[in-house]
């Protein structure tokens, strides 16, 4: 999950540096990997029952409806570059608290979750988008 962290940043930077040119490109590529990435921790939350999926999951969708409703108004001209990096900011702000709090404790029931007598570990995510052993 520790490189997910990292790709996260790496994404959201490119928010950050974009400019009035590439903003809808950058965008589309955070959204991508950002769907990607909260597909994958729902379905591990849903999977194992973990206690506090509604309020995680709900911080997953709220990222995505803030990128739908900052796309739509980019391609309407009601906004430029400028609230994009805004944006970028608000994620750099907002996600150290989110991976602090909401995924270590997911990463910590899924590695107290019993599978088949054993716990579970999380690694690298697999090309089928499965990261649980």
């Amino acid at each position: 999950m520790e490189e997910s962290f990292e790709e996260f940043y790496a994404v959201a930077f490119t928010l950050l540096t974009c400019n009035g040119y590439d903003m809808l490109v950058a965008l589309d590529a955070f959204d991508t990997y950002a769907r990607k990435k909260f597909e994958r921790e729902n379905g591990w939350m849903l999977d194992t029952g973990f206690p506090h999926q509604k309020h995680h999951i709900e911080e997953h969708t709220a990222v995505l409806s803030s990128v739908q409703q900052l796309r739509r108004q980019i391609t309407s001209g009601q906004v430029g570059v400028d609230l994009v990096h805004e944006f970028a900011s608000c994620l750099f702000a907002w996600f150290p608290e989110h991976a602090d709090n909401l995924d270590a404790a997911l990463i910590a029931w899924i590695n107290s979750y019993p599978l088949c007598g054993e716990s579970m570990a999380l690694s690298r995510p697999l090309e089928n988008g499965h990261g649980i052993q």
